[in-house]
């Protein structure tokens, strides 16, 4: 085999090596609900290299109205806050977490803005979405789930 078609497989190899790699890159992790989202900004979460753990980062206004780099450890069990350019978590029921139900598994675009859930969701044939919302406050302690037709009920 000749040099020049030695350097184009090898060429070729490694970039479907490369590509390989990149395409099975970790996807970006969502940032867990909290009232931080309110005011602080950049903010992405991070796998903890060697460990099972993540890390919230963000940067937040302190009182002075002064972005700071902040970062905290997950997960939280209750409400993250930004208090002086630091995230912290306040134990407790978190408001901002998506209600419970099996909606979660049969709709897309999922957005809660204080009580309303919004949301694309399929319906029983699954080929059509249909856009859909609630208010969480007339469920009580209910499930949401989606109907055959993929509107949100309780």
């Amino acid at each position: 085999m000749n040099t020049s078609k030695l350097i184009a497989i090898l060429a070729v190899s490694s970039t479907v090596w490369a590509s390989g790699i990149l395409s099975s890159a970790a996807k970006p992790l969502d940032p867990p609900p909290g009232s931080y989202q309110n005011s602080c900004v950049q903010v992405i979460v991070q796998p903890l290299l060697g460990g099972s753990g993540r890390t919230l980062e963000a940067r937040c206004p302190d009182r002075n109205g002064r972005y700071v780099d902040a970062a905290l450890g997950l997960p939280c069990r209750g409400d993250i806050q930004n208090r002086n350019g630091a995230l912290q978590c306040v134990p407790g029921p978190n408001p901002f977490a998506l209600p419970a139900g099996n909606y979660q598994a049969k709709c897309r675009n999922i957005n809660l803005a204080g009580p309303i859930l919004a949301a694309s969701c399929s319906t029983i044939v699954g080929a059509v979405w249909v856009e859909t919302s609630i208010n969480t406050l007339n469920c009580k302690s209910r499930d949401i789930r989606v109907n055959a037709r993929g509107k949100l009920v309780c």
